[in-house]
C-alpha cells in the first residue's frame, strides 16, 4: 500500500473489511507525505474484494479498493502449516 498527501510525521492507522486486519503499528509519511506499508493478509482469510481506510488525526479517512486472491505459486520448500 502506497500513500501520498498525507500530514508528514503523523501516524496512519490501516484497517480493512471484510475480513480479519492483523494488528499493526501505524505507518509514518515522510516529510513529502508519502508512505509505503505492506499489508499482512492472515493464512486463513478469505479472498475477495477489500476496502482498506487510511486513518489518523489531521486527515479525513481515506478509502481504496484491493483484491485479495490465492497464491498462484508457493516457494520451493514452503511446508504449509495451520
Amino acid at each position: 500500500m502506497r500513500g501520498f498527501d498525507f500530514p508528514p510525521g503523523t501516524p496512519v492507522r490501516l484497517e480493512w473489511s471484510p475480513g480479519i486486519t492483523a494488528s499493526a503499528a501505524p505507518t509514518l509519511p515522510g516529510p513529502d507525505g508519502r508512505f509505503a506499508a505492506q499489508l499482512l493478509i492472515l493464512p486463513k482469510d478469505e479472498t475477495g474484494p477489500r476496502t482498506i481506510t487510511a486513518s489518523g488525526a489531521g486527515f479525513s479517512p481515506v478509502t481504496a479498493r484491493f483484491l485479495v486472491v490465492d497464491p498462484a505459486i508457493a516457494p520451493p520448500g514452503m511446508v504449509g502449516r495451520r
